[in-house]
């Protein structure tokens, strides 16, 4: 991801100051509902480029897919068809977002899963990685699923 909001990653990266002390500041000043623990997650998030903790050394898909399933309310038999609802769509993209994110499987295996082809799991990761910087609500999704799946695999 090359910016954080509108702002290079080199240059929070390369700066003198701490990147996260500036990066959780730009969050609390834009963001007021968001607290400091919030704040310092989605830093981990954009910065850190939404790595799940080095502790985990396999992935099983399937977990991933069913703790994404019952945050969005939704079952992987409804995801599993055709159907280009936004809900429906959105909540397979981020399946596939994890699912590619923690290296569950190659970008076919990934997308097989969901009858589709390796091309839709890399358009699902950039979407996802776009909302993520684009829509707060997103981001917080992520931050949260990111944080049960990463509990429920270790």
């Amino acid at each position: 991801m090359q910016y954080l909001t509108g702002m290079k990653y080199n240059t929070l990266k390369n700066s003198q100051s701490k990147p996260g002390n500036y990066a959780k500041q730009f969050v609390l000043n834009n963001y007021p509902d968001v607290d400091n623990n919030t704040a310092i997650a989605l830093y981990d998030a954009f910065i850190e480029g939404y790595k799940v903790h080095d502790e985990i050394k396999e992935t099983n898909y399937e977990k991933i897919i069913d703790i994404v399933c019952r945050y969005y309310g939704t079952t992987f038999k409804t995801i599993k068809v055709i159907s280009r609802d936004r809900n429906i769509a959105q909540t397979r993209q981020v399946c596939m977002y994890f699912g590619m994110l923690l290296k569950a499987g190659t970008q076919k295996e990934i997308a097989s899963k969901f009858n589709r082809n390796h091309a839709t799991a890399i358009h699902a990761k950039k979407v996802i990685s776009n909302l993520i910087e684009t829509n707060k609500d997103i981001a917080l999704d992520i931050i949260i699923l990111n944080e049960r799946i990463k509990n429920k695999l270790t």
